[in-house]
Order: C-alpha cells, then structure tokens, then sequence
C-alpha cells in the first residue's frame, strides 16, 4: 500500500478481447497476462486515468505475459486490437 491505497496497476477489460489478468510478482512488480496466450494482433495499451487522456501502446506491446512496475502513478490497461 502507498499512501493507504494500493498502487497495483488497474485492468480495463475490453469487450471481445481475451480475458485479461493481473497477479503480484516481485515486490513491487505485477505480471499482467491474458488468454488465450494464442490471442494474435492484440497489444497491451496503458493510460494513467479512465475519465481523461489517451491510450498508448504500451512498451511491452503483443508481450505476454508482462511484468510491469506496480508504483505510483497507477495506471490502467487494456487489450486493443489495431
């Protein structure tokens, strides 16, 4: 906990996308995956709020599974598919 809220990554489940998931990994960290793992064009997009801003392709892009830091400032993810 941060600041007595978790600062865990958040997930935003996209309608018709695989089903997207998020799990602790090392302190610090979170391993966000989806399935099926075979899900083909899709890629991990990020933002740092769901009322304002853009989605952007994340880092990892079609990765998975991915490890990503789960620190201020939250963020929030989804699966698009282009």
């Amino acid at each position: 906990m941060v600041g007595g809220f978790w600062a865990l990554p958040q997930l935003v489940q996209t309608p018709g996308a695989p089903t997207l998931f998020i799990t602790n990994a090392a302190p610090g960290w979170a391993t966000l995956w989806w399935t099926p793992a075979t899900g083909t064009n899709w890629v991990l997009q990020e933002r740092l709020s769901l009322s304002a801003g853009t989605w952007t392709n994340s880092p990892s892009g079609p990765i998975n599974p991915v490890t990503v830091p789960a620190a201020l400032p939250t963020k929030f993810y989804r699966l698009f598919k282009p």
